[in-house]
């Protein structure tokens, strides 16, 4: 059983890994630090969730960032 509360607050957290070789294949010898994010709170008035997550790899060039946040409770 779910629980959630629409009236709550938000979370948002994010970090950093290190990408060891092999983990981008296109450049099997890239390393480098890689870093993420993201925020999520309901809209207000009502139970939708909305927010963003991004992750960066800037040694590969990569950088993700989403355009649509879904709730699936």
């Amino acid at each position: 059983m779910p629980v959630y509360d629409p009236t709550g607050g938000f979370i948002t957290g994010g970090g950093w890994i290190n990408s060891p070789e092999g983990a981008y294949p296109a450049i099997p010898t890239l390393t480098g630090k890689a870093n993420f994010g993201f925020v999520a709170k309901y809209k207000k008035g009502n139970n939708q969730v909305d927010g963003n997550t991004e992750f960066q790899f800037k040694a590969g060039n990569l950088n993700f960032k989403s355009t649509l946040m879904m709730k699936e409770l």
